[in-house]
């Protein structure tokens, strides 16, 4: 039988023995956020790439596109979806799996990030490319109401402090109850 790209990602990660993160949408929903998802976003240390870009054009993938911090990898299968992976150092990476959570994804053990991790990198998308507003802010909205209590009000100050776009901190702060 043909391996999925969660046989993949998994097989890699497990045969180099380097960390791999799911964030994104698979991430989400491992919350309750319901999301249709066509890709695997994940995280990983920047210098593994090496490693996982390796395996996965041993597994027939290419890259779609590349900058610093960011690898997409495409297949012509339309049975195997797209991957799209964030590089991070290795103190980010260390303290986002530490507070993160183990995830069952198509059978397959993954650490996903915490709730308060996954609501950082959605403003600091946001931060990055303020045209995500609309959609990372629905999605940090759904985090905190389907998650209620999780994330503390200082905690979720914390994160605005650091990562909120200007003029965003209040409307993030008006979400937490």
């Amino acid at each position: 039988p043909m391996k999925s790209t969660f046989d993949l990602l998994h097989e890699a990660a497990s045969a180099e023995n380097f960390p791999l993160l799911i964030i994104g949408g698979l991430a989400l929903q491992s919350y309750g956020v319901a999301r249709q998802t066509l890709d695997i976003d994940c995280m990983i240390i920047e210098s593994d790439l090496k490693k996982l870009d390796t395996e996965l054009k041993k597994a027939g993938y290419g890259i779609a596109g590349k900058t610093e911090s960011f690898c997409r990898y495409h297949h012509d299968s339309i049975y195997l979806m797209d991957v799209d992976v964030l590089l991070v150092n290795r103190d980010t990476a260390a303290k986002i799996a530490a507070d993160g959570q183990k995830s069952r994804l198509q059978d397959k053990e993954f650490v996903i990030p915490s709730i308060l991790h996954l609501i950082a990198m959605k403003l600091f998308a946001i931060k990055n490319s303020p045209d995500r507003e609309q959609k990372d802010i629905a999605d940090v909205s759904e985090l905190l109401r389907l998650n209620k209590g999780v994330v503390s009000k200082s905690d979720l100050k914390d994160i605005c402090d650091k990562y909120c776009p200007a003029g965003l901190a209040g409307k993030v702060m008006g979400m937490i109850r």
